[in-house]
């Protein structure tokens, strides 16, 4: 449920008589709708941490694991709060003949407050990376800086 859905605090904005551009939020709403389907699985991120004023001392990585029994996807979202990349190793041993799909990023790049605008609406978008390699049930991949991520694996048996 967005209350929301255009200007002010929503995922996309308008001019009156102009364009409407997709603000950055837009996308991981738009990609958990299409692909956090099944039963949320216990995840148990080990990461460094960060202090902070409001909420004291938080993890920088933050995930949440979706299995979809119909299909046998494994779907992993994963945020990396810090300001450089971060691993992530994932055990994906319970759930045996797991491929890598994709793995699609949302970053900001080198300027973690980038917004898009009516003028340039397309400077924070998703982006394909190369898909993680799983060895023996496991894998290991590379989260950009201050992004959103969405790590996907389907079941070849």
């Amino acid at each position: 449920c967005q209350a929301q859905l255009a200007n002010v605090i929503a995922p996309i904005r308008t001019r009156n008589g102009g364009p409407a551009w997709r603000q950055t939020i837009f996308h991981p709403f738009a990609l958990t709708a299409r692909y956090a389907r099944g039963t949320v699985l216990r995840t148990e991120p080990v990461s460094p941490r960060y202090e902070t004023k409001k909420y004291g001392d938080v993890p920088v990585l933050d995930t949440v694991a979706v299995h979809d029994e119909e299909t046998g996807e494994l779907t992993v979202f994963a945020v990396n709060r810090g300001g450089e990349d971060l691993p992530l190793d994932l055990d994906l041993r319970g759930l045996p003949g797991m491929s890598a799909l994709s793995h699609v990023s949302l970053a900001a790049g080198d300027d973690p407050e980038a917004t898009n605008t009516e003028a340039e609406p397309d400077t924070v978008t998703p982006r394909e990376m190369n898909p993680p390699t799983l060895d023996g049930g496991r894998c290991s991949v590379r989260l950009p800086a201050v992004s959103w991520n969405v790590l996907r694996f389907g079941n070849r048996l």
